[in-house]
């Protein structure tokens, strides 16, 4: 050890000792150990080892909700495909999905809602696809009709600008020969 180094770690409070072993991926494996022996010489080393283990502790509980959380969701997102293969959806305008959900639940019927983006749904229409399973989707429609739920056309992208499209696409016409005779 840096005899420059020990003295400047001699001179350091406790905290600043102890963030050294705490974030050892921000020091050089000699400043680690500069700091180690000083801890030791103090009589801290107790207090650092609880710390280090709370801290341990801290990350393996994070890294197995983490693992959890893969887990939930890769089941959730293999049922969602088993369902989708089946191709029995429905597309539900968004002011409708609380209604929809709530007699889904209280019958018991499984559903997988597609994971999007409010702002994509919105672009496109302001719907929220379902997917359920072959078993299900009989009543499922028959829900959809007795709740007179308005479903949406999935394929059609952005329908509500196909006027406005081909009125701009004239206009730019339009101005492009005016711009030629001009000249």
């Amino acid at each position: 050890m840096p005899h420059d180094l020990y003295s400047t770690y001699k001179e350091l409070s406790k905290e600043k000792l102890f963030q050294v072993l705490l974030h050892p991926d921000e020091y050089t494996p000699g400043a680690i150990e500069t700091a180690k022996k000083v801890i030791h010489e103090r009589g801290w080393q107790t207090e650092i080892d609880n710390i280090l283990s709370n801290k341990e502790k801290e990350l393996e509980e994070q890294r197995l909700t983490e693992e959890d959380e893969i887990i939930e969701k890769a089941g959730y997102y293999k049922a969602l495909l088993h369902a989708k293969e089946k191709q029995n959806s429905f597309q539900v305008r968004i002011g409708d999905v609380p209604k929809f959900e709530g007699i889904l639940e209280a019958e018991g019927i499984e559903f997988f809602r597609e994971d999007k983006n409010i702002g994509a749904q919105l672009d496109v229409y302001p719907t929220q696809t379902y997917y359920f399973n072959d078993g299900d989707s009989v009543r499922v429609d028959e829900i959809v009709k007795e709740l007179q739920l308005i479903t949406s056309p999935y394929m059609d992208y952005k329908p509500f600008f196909k006027k406005e499209l081909i009125i701009v696409a004239i206009v730019v016409i339009i101005i492009l020969i005016a711009l030629v005779f001009v000249m």
